[in-house]
C-alpha cells in the first residue's frame, strides 16, 4: 500500500507539472508570442515616463559626438526634443514599427538593430539641436539620425515560438497520462483528485500573479524600459486569460470538494 502511494503519488506529481508547462505555454501564445502585441502597445509605451528617460539617454549618446564636448546643452533640452518627437504622429508610426521590429525580434524573424528614425525624427532633433549648432543640425537634416530603443533587444526564442503548439499538446498529453496512471495506482482515489483539484486553485492565483498583478502594479515601478515593454507584454493577456483564471479557480474548488467527498466516503 504505502508503495503505491508514493509512486502514485510520484507520477501525479509529474503529471501535474506537465499539466503547469502546457498551461505557461498556452498563455505565452496569448501574450508573447501574438504577432502585433507589442505594435499595439506602441501608443501606451511611447507615453511612459520611463521609456521616455530611456529614449532621452540614447539621444544625447547619439547626439555627443555631433555636438563635440565643447557645446554646454542643458539636460532638459534632450527630453524636449524627446518629447515634441512622440507627439509627432509620423514618429509614432516609426516608433510602432520598432515594437513590431522587436517582436519579430524576439520570434525569430528577425535580428537586425531596432532603432527609432526616420524623416520625420531627423527633422525634430535637427530643430531642437540648431539653436545650439547650425551645422550639427544640418547633418543632422540631411544625413539623418536614429537611436536605439533602450530595452526592446528582447531575446530570440523563435525556436519555442515555432514549436509552441506543439509543446502544449505534448505537455497536455503527458499530464492526462500521468493522472491516468495515478488513479489507477494510488490507494486513494479521493487523495488525488482532491490534489488535482487544490492545483487547479494554485495555478489559477500564479497565473493571475505572473500575467496580472506583476505587470500591472510590480514592473510599473521599475523605472527600466525594459521592465516597461515586459509590462505590457504580459498585462496583454490578462485580459483574455480572465475568463480562463476564472475558470480554473472554479473547476479547482470543484474538483477538490469531489476529491474530499471521495475520500471521505470511500
Amino acid at each position: 500500500m504505502g508503495v503505491r502511494r508514493g509512486l502514485g503519488s510520484i507520477v501525479l506529481a509529474i503529471g501535474l507539472l506537465c499539466a503547469w508547462g502546457a498551461t505557461f505555454v498556452y498563455l505565452s501564445q496569448l501574450s508573447l508570442l501574438k504577432p502585433g502585441r507589442l505594435a499595439q502597445a506602441s501608443t501606451t509605451l511611447i507615453h511612459n515616463s520611463a521609456v521616455r528617460g530611456a529614449l532621452t539617454n540614447a539621444l544625447t549618446t547619439s547626439l555627443t559626438p555631433l555636438l563635440g564636448s565643447t557645446l554646454n546643452i542643458p539636460t532638459g533640452t534632450f527630453h524636449t526634443i524627446i518629447d515634441q518627437a512622440v507627439a509627432n504622429p509620423a514618429v509614432q508610426t516609426a516608433f510602432a514599427a520598432s515594437m513590431n521590429q522587436a517582436q519579430e525580434h524576439l520570434l525569430g524573424a528577425s535580428n537586425g538593430p531596432i532603432v527609432l528614425g526616420g524623416s520625420a525624427f531627423s527633422q525634430v532633433v535637427a530643430a531642437g539641436v540648431v539653436p545650439f549648432s547650425s551645422t550639427a543640425a544640418s547633418t543632422i537634416a540631411q544625413q539623418g539620425i536614429s537611436i536605439t530603443i533602450p530595452g526592446s533587444a528582447l531575446p530570440n526564442i523563435g525556436s519555442y515560438a515555432r514549436n509552441a503548439h506543439k509543446i502544449e499538446k505534448l505537455l497536455l498529453s503527458l499530464a492526462i497520462i500521468c493522472v491516468i496512471i495515478a488513479l489507477i495506482i494510488h490507494p486513494s482515489r479521493g487523495s488525488v483528485i482532491r490534489r488535482i483539484g487544490f492545483w487547479m486553485i494554485g495555478m489559477a492565483f500564479g497565473n493571475a500573479l505572473i500575467f496580472w498583478f506583476i505587470p500591472t502594479y510590480l514592473l510599473p515601478q521599475i523605472g527600466f524600459s525594459w521592465a516597461q515593454i515586459l509590462a505590457i507584454v504580459l498585462r496583454a493577456v490578462s485580459g483574455p486569460a480572465t475568463s480562463f483564471y476564472v475558470v480554473l479557480l472554479g473547476l479547482g474548488v470543484i474538483v477538490a470538494g469531489l476529491g474530499q467527498a471521495i475520500k471521505k466516503f470511500a
